[in-house]
């Protein structure tokens, strides 16, 4: 089981790619890192594989299943869901109606029985179920946010800035929260800026620049400061 991705161009405004002739493969329960500078095309390429961006080249495979054209329904029907950047929760609803929503959109009946695993695995939204999404804490609002895709049991997540906007605490408990989704078989793709969140849970990394991939990074220079800050930063070592 495998999402594969190849030679993947997208844009705004033609004919400036902002991602320009990305690869990879992310495998069932492997944590993918996607890292670059602000601006390199993070968010961009989750957008694009997302199917909120629309490809200018390159394919998109998912078990095999060419998705490279197919809109955010059919790629959520087909396993891959995304966490967008700033959580996005609708803040006048309730939590159990945030959750209603995302099973509207898979096609399921939100029963006691399908809120059971949601709910063990994030007591808090339980504790909080009628009250408005706005009243969340940014951590809180943040495992809502992954609780409306698990809704949809799929086999691999989009992550985008997950962290952004997070205490210190809260980015440790989604740390755990993660390493647990992917314990459980499902692959994630995290683009993500907290390089202390990419050291400690990717296998790898695919760096960006300018939107055009670079080195991808494994678990040995993921440990190295040095290589993390030229990733980042541009400095350093490569």
């Amino acid at each position: 089981m495998t999402i594969e991705v190849s030679r993947l161009s997208t844009g705004y405004e033609r004919p400036f790619a902002a991602v320009d002739g990305v690869s990879f493969e992310l495998d069932a329960g492997q944590i993918l890192g996607v890292i670059g500078q602000n601006g390199a095309g993070k968010s961009t390429l989750v957008r694009c594989l997302s199917g909120m961006l629309p490809p200018w080249g390159g394919t998109v495979r998912c078990d095999g299943a060419d998705l490279t054209t197919a809109p955010p329904r059919r790629r959520v029907a087909a396993g891959v869901a995304t966490v967008p950047e700033n959580r996005q929760v609708f803040g006048t609803l309730s939590v159990r109606d945030n959750l209603q929503v995302a099973a509207l959109g898979t096609g399921i009946r939100l029963t006691r029985a399908v809120l059971a695993p949601v709910y063990e695995r994030f007591p808090v939204l339980a504790e909080r179920e009628r009250l408005p999404a706005s009243g969340l804490s940014g951590g809180e609002q943040q495992m809502l946010a992954i609780a409306r895709v698990l809704i949809g049991s799929p086999r691999y997540i989009l992550m985008d800035e997950p962290t952004l906007g997070l205490s210190p605490a809260a980015v440790h408990r989604l740390g755990d929260l993660i390493a647990d989704i992917a314990a459980d078989g499902i692959g994630v793709l995290l683009a993500e800026q907290n390089s202390s969140l990419i050291e400690r849970l990717c296998s790898a990394a695919i760096v960006l620049r300018e939107g055009r991939p670079g080195a991808t990074l494994g678990q040995d220079d993921l440990r190295s400061e040095a290589v993390l800050a030229a990733a980042y930063f541009g400095t350093g070592a490569t």
